[in-house]
């Protein structure tokens, strides 16, 4: 299982300046840029108004809100995204047997995505926009060193994506 499985962990404390304003900070073990990296994390969420904001959460993601009203929300952004898969292979073909390769992968990704309530609990997403592959690699894993097998090199190209999500109902935030 310790072979396949990857975990990351982002511990973090966090302040409500007031009431419209709150940040946290804190670091990640991570697996945002591709391969496993220790970074720091900011997080600022700023509301201006009822109806703009901005959230940000360095050094991975930042978006614009506009809330068209308490069902309605509308996000502008970039996200940076990213996973490591391991695979043993028994056939020694690209490595020796029984060692373990990675695909790599991180991208940037610039979109826009709105959300609407479907019901106190259920809401409904749509984002769209282009992304931006920074590596898709295949890699050799060793302790000491990483040496690169399959190096890629990947466009840009557009993406839709649609989403349901669950949230607590109103009734829990009072």
């Amino acid at each position: 299982i310790g072979d396949y499985t990857k975990v990351s962990l982002v511990p973090l404390y966090g302040i409500k300046v007031n009431p419209f304003t709150s940040i946290a900070f804190g670091g990640a073990l991570s697996f945002e840029f591709g391969d496993p990296k220790i970074f720091p994390v900011f997080i600022y969420n700023k509301a201006f108004n009822e109806q703009w904001g901005l959230e940000v959460t360095l050094p991975v993601e930042a978006k614009a809100r506009y809330t068209i009203d308490k069902k309605n929300i509308l996000f502008a952004g970039a996200k940076l995204s990213g996973a490591g898969y391991n695979i043993i292979l028994d056939d020694a073909t690209f490595v020796e047997e029984d060692e373990t390769i990675q695909i790599s992968k991180s991208e940037i990704a610039f979109g826009i995505n709105y959300e609407r309530e479907i019901h106190d609990f259920l809401w409904f997403g749509v984002n769209t926009g282009v992304r931006s592959s920074l590596n898709f690699d295949l890699t050799s894993v060793d302790r000491l060193q990483t040496e690169q097998i399959i190096d890629n090199q990947l466009g840009t190209t557009p993406f839709i994506n649609f989403s349901l999500f669950l949230v607590p109902p109103q009734k829990w935030l009072k």
